[in-house]
C-alpha cells in the first residue's frame, strides 16, 4: 500500500460522506475539560471541514475559547479510523453562513429555530416553541485543518499513516 493511495481514499471517503464517514466526533477543549460529540459533516474539502450548530451550545463557547479541535470518525466495517485535527471558527454572518442556512430544509431549522437554548428543559417535547424569522440561532463552524492521521486495524498487524497535505504523509508506528 502506498501513501497516496491512503490520502486518496481519505478524501474520497470525507468528500462524499455516507455512514459513519458523515458522523465524526467531534473534540473541543473546555473550563471542565475535554468534551466530545457526534456531529454531523456538512462539507469537506482539504484543507477545511464544516458542521451547523446552533450558537448557543457550549461546543461555540468551547470553540470561541480554544479554537484547537479534532473530528475522529471510525467506521467498524472496514476497520478505519480517521483523526483530523485544526483551528475552528464560529460563523454567524456573511455569505457563507447565507448560503448555509437557505440550504437547511424547513423540517431540520427547528435545530437552529427554537426560543429556548439547547440543553434547556421542556415538560414534553411538544413544548417546543420556534421562532422562524430571521437567522434564529444558527452558526457555521468552519475548521481549517492542518493534520490527518489514519489508522488501519487489522490481525495481522496495524497500519498508520500522517499526513499535513497531500504530499506531505509519512508512515507511523502504529
Amino acid at each position: 500500500m502506498e501513501l497516496k493511495t491512503v490520502w486518496k481514499t481519505c478524501q474520497r471517503l470525507l468528500e462524499r460522506p455516507e455512514g459513519p464517514w458523515r458522523l465524526p466526533v467531534l473534540a473541543t477543549a473546555g473550563p471542565d475539560g475535554a468534551a466530545a460529540r457526534v456531529v454531523v459533516l456538512r462539507s469537506y474539502r482539504w484543507p477545511q471541514a464544516t458542521m451547523y450548530t446552533d450558537s448557543r451550545t457550549p461546543k461555540v463557547e468551547a470553540v470561541e475559547a480554544d479554537p484547537r479541535v479534532s473530528l475522529v470518525f471510525y467506521d467498524p466495517d472496514s476497520r478505519v479510523q480517521i483523526r483530523l485535527q485544526g483551528k475552528a471558527e464560529v460563523i454567524t454572518s456573511g455569505r457563507d453562513w447565507e448560503e448555509a442556512l437557505s440550504s437547511v430544509s424547513e423540517g431540520a431549522r427547528a435545530d437552529y429555530f427554537a426560543e429556548r437554548p439547547p440543553g434547556a428543559t421542556l415538560e414534553k417535547p411538544e413544548d417546543l416553541e420556534l421562532d422562524l424569522t430571521g437567522g434564529g440561532h444558527f452558526a457555521l463552524i468552519k475548521i481549517e485543518l492542518f493534520k490527518l492521521e489514519w489508522l488501519k486495524l487489522r490481525r495481522e498487524g496495524h497500519l498508520r499513516a500522517f499526513f499535513q497535505g497531500p504530499e506531505e504523509g509519512r508512515w507511523l508506528v502504529p
